[in-house]
């Protein structure tokens, strides 16, 4: 850690964790997360890895938000997965996940920022796109 805002970031963060209580994942979640995760090996994690990776690259190279066009687009595109059967599966994980731990996801997020200054420009990216 090369500051001590870094220093009390990570050490706040470790205390956050090891306060946490073990998540209950109710019976269909847990066949959820099986069925999304479950056949997955070290190949599969490590090309899932490295297309976040390559994602998120692209996400913070942009120079310029994106258009009222491509919003537009992406908001047709996502109301178009929530509607499609195959992928409810994966929307009730996302709900339970967001009902459950979104308020821990948040302050996580915040000390994570402070130890990685590129976090903290992704996630704003993200937030500022989530807004459309």
């Amino acid at each position: 850690m090369d500051t001590t805002e870094k220093e009390f970031a990570w050490s706040n963060l470790i205390t956050l964790l090891d306060s946490q209580d073990e998540v209950q994942y109710p019976y269909n979640i847990k066949e959820i997360v099986d069925e999304m995760f479950g056949k997955y090996n070290d190949r599969k994690w490590l090309e899932l890895s490295e297309k976040a990776k390559s994602v998120t690259d692209k996400i913070l190279e942009r120079t310029s938000e994106p258009s009222d066009f491509v919003k537009s687009e992406m908001k047709v595109k996502l109301e178009e997965y929530e509607k499609t059967p195959q992928n409810q599966s994966f929307l009730e994980f996302q709900k339970f996940t967001k009902d459950n731990l979104a308020p821990l996801f948040k302050e996580v997020d915040q000390y994570v920022a402070i130890l990685s200054r590129r976090f903290e420009k992704f996630n704003k990216i993200l937030h500022k796109d989530a807004q459309l």
